[in-house]
């Protein structure tokens, strides 16, 4: 889970096809379907692996395999319909085959999506709601995974929840396979008289196209990963095994090949080790890695229908059931996985599980008795079933639209009831500096990343309010001394040259938190070192800010190491560095809250992803600076009015919309 992970997160099995709609092949004159219980084994074995890795087991760390696994099987499965029926009846009746995939599909996923509508209600946070609402309409039209691409850049799902149709991408590679792929094969096999190498030759070139296309991608991991075109290989390997089957009839269910055993014993085994120790971060992956992993499922899809110890281990009850409803299972899993989470639950891992799972298993086998089965197996027909397919779907988008609606963006604040933060919040800078005056004003620079950048406008107002200021802001999202695409050692330099600032004020955290981690304090000591001395390089004094206390979306709460070190380096140079600490203002006691009194009443200060600012929480991080600076340039106190003015209407504080509800 891509997942998005996730971050990540990201996965979700095509099991479109049941092991009893598999064409074994074709005999002369006649086509028999035959059932193969170790491919519904072997689908439930891979449902197993996206459990388990959605239940971020590191040692299932490569269970989104299993979606590979899945694509791989539809290919084969399908295929052999195709095939099987051209040869039985001289041609492929493409309204059937899509009217059976819709009758399949659609009606579980409709449930799904209505269930997401609830969540939405009452589950999900305002700031979500957006994003949530145009993820399950691009569910809904099977164009998800081309949605997920053209928004994962977008800064705002930086600290958002994963979305609970995230795994419904492959159902789209899928279904986006299903509408185009007999079309090719039925015109492929009618132009060349239903020869099969004609067919496997027109695979054979869009695998390799395929992996080229992953190749020419594979810096972009996210393109790769949800691209129809760069995973339309695993699936197409699986329709050329389909294609060297027949012909063969149940010859390969029946005939013992000691080679086809031993290779699915190796296979199995390969596939068992990719589950355990692949990470979706893993380049070789994008470079053609899934469709060689696509290689291995081949094997493995051939071994579950041909006589040998892999067809007999994928023949044990507990999976063939799991094989049978893995489409509910996967269908329902991640939105009930996102909604029982360890923080709303309490549970550890492994009760957490066992939960999950009960309700997952509960909500499949009542959707495969009462909804799956019955609309498979004809319970609308004919003209009703043309009209309720498109009146469930009307009704679907408009219950999805009803219940993702945000609200309206943030109303100006009440005015400043106080005159002074509630407590003490900085080190000073070891005295009086000079008296800012209107016509001899305090040039202040902020600097820092999102965090800094929702305070801005808070900030900005107060100092401005007081008529001593000249205050400017030069705040990166994303910025820390340890990323990669903001050259702050080139950039600073000619920003203080161009603003000659008297006053930096640094406000910044959770990017750096990892490099902490991994390279030590002394280490990123060293690197502020270097920051301050640029900052400072001008005779400009530096206000270090630290993080207030912040949670991440499932209560867990953020380190601060960045913030010790802000401290420890004010220590070092009293004269030209200086130490804020938010928390006085912005999380009392060092415990996150979401709401503070203000001066009419309770205020939001944070917005629903627990770290970014709402305006009342800008207006105390501007309060808390301009007390913490006042006494060292002699400002003067600016009108109360200061507070309700218009920057409260900023556009960053209802981005993403919804952020910051009343």
């Amino acid at each position: 889970m891509e997942a998005v992970q996730p971050g990540g997160v990201l996965v979700e099995p095509g099991p479109a096809a049941s092991a009893a709609e598999s064409a074994a092949g074709r005999h002369p004159g006649r086509t028999r379907r035959v059932q193969h219980p170790g491919l519904d084994g072997l689908r439930g074995a891979a449902v197993a692996a996206v459990l388990l890795f959605h239940s971020e087991f590191s040692w299932a760390k490569g269970g989104f395999l299993g979606v590979s696994l899945f694509f791989t099987l539809s290919g084969f499965l399908i295929t052999g319909l195709l095939v099987g029926e051209r040869g039985e009846r001289g041609a492929i009746n493409l309204a059937n085959f899509w009217v059976r995939r819709i009758r399949r599909l659609l009606p579980a996923l409709l449930v799904m999506l209505v269930g997401v509508a609830v969540y939405a209600a009452r589950v999900a946070a305002t700031d979500q709601l957006a994003a949530l609402r145009s993820d399950a309409l691009a569910t809904l039209a099977y164009v998800v995974n081309w949605h997920f691409i053209r928004t994962n850049q977008s800064y705002t799902a930086l600290f958002a929840a994963p979305s609970p149709v995230l795994h419904a991408w492959s159902l789209a590679v899928e279904e986006q396979f299903y509408l185009v792929y007999p079309v090719v094969a039925a015109l492929v096999l009618a132009v060349t008289r239903g020869r099969r190498w004609c067919l496997a030759a027109v695979l054979t070139t869009a695998v390799g196209v395929s992996v080229a296309l992953s190749w020419h991608f594979h810096l972009d991991h996210t393109r790769v990963y949800y691209g129809t075109d760069t995973r339309i290989a695993e699936i197409l390997l699986g329709g050329l095994l389909a294609l060297w089957v027949a012909g063969r009839g149940e010859d390969l269910a029946v005939r013992r090949r000691p080679w086809l055993a031993g290779a699915g014993v190796v296979a199995g085994l390969v596939t068992l080790l990719v589950w355990a120790t692949v990470a979706q971060t893993d380049g070789w992956l994008y470079l053609g890695g899934f469709a060689a992993y696509g290689l291995v499922s081949t094997m493995l899809v051939a071994a579950a229908v041909a006589p040998g110890p892999v067809r007999n281990a994928l023949r044990l009850p507990p999976l063939r059931w799991l094989g049978l409803a893995s489409y509910g299972i996967y269908l329902y899993h991640w939105p009930i996985f996102l909604w029982l989470s360890p923080a709303r639950t309490g549970l550890a891992t492994v009760p957490l599980l066992g939960l999950r799972l009960t309700l997952t298993f509960a909500a499949a086998f009542v959707s495969y008795r009462l909804i799956e089965q019955p609309m498979r197996h004809g319970a609308l027909h004919g003209r009703r079933a043309l009209l309720a397919a498109p009146v469930a779907i009307g009704a679907v988008a408009a219950v999805l639209l009803v219940t993702t609606v945000t609200p309206g963006p943030p109303a100006p604040l009440a005015a400043d009831a106080s005159v002074s933060s509630a407590a003490p919040t900085t080190m000073g800078f070891g005295g009086h500096v000079r008296a800012a005056t209107p016509s001899s004003p305090l040039r202040v620079l902020m600097v820092g990343d999102s965090v800094s950048y929702d305070a801005e406008p808070g900030v900005l107002a107060i100092l401005r309010a007081s008529g001593d200021v000249d205050a400017s802001a030069d705040n990166i999202l994303g910025f820390g001394l340890t990323t990669s695409f903001y050259d702050w050692r080139a950039e600073w330099p000619k920003l203080i040259r161009d603003r000659n600032p008297e006053l930096v004020t640094l406000l910044y955290g959770s990017w750096d938190e990892n490099y902490i981690k991994t390279a030590g304090v002394a280490s990123y000591q060293g690197l502020l070192d270097q920051a301050v001395g640029i900052l400072t390089s001008g005779g400009a004094r530096v206000l270090l800010i630290g993080m207030p206390a912040a949670i991440g979306r499932l209560e867990v709460p953020y380190t601060r190491g960045v913030a010790d070190a802000f401290r420890v380096e004010a220590a070092r140079q009293p004269d030209r560095v200086s130490f804020l600490d938010l928390d006085p203002a912005i999380s009392p006691g060092g415990k996150f809250v979401s709401h503070l009194e203000g001066p009419d009443g309770m205020e939001r200060i944070r917005k629903e992803d627990n770290v970014h600012f709402c305006p009342a929480g800008s207006a105390r991080v501007g309060r808390a600076i301009f007390d913490a600076i006042a006494p060292s340039w002699s400002l003067a106190e600016p009108p109360s009015s200061w507070r309700s003015g218009p920057w409260a209407l900023d556009h960053r504080f209802d981005d993403p919309p919804g952020a910051c509800p009343s």
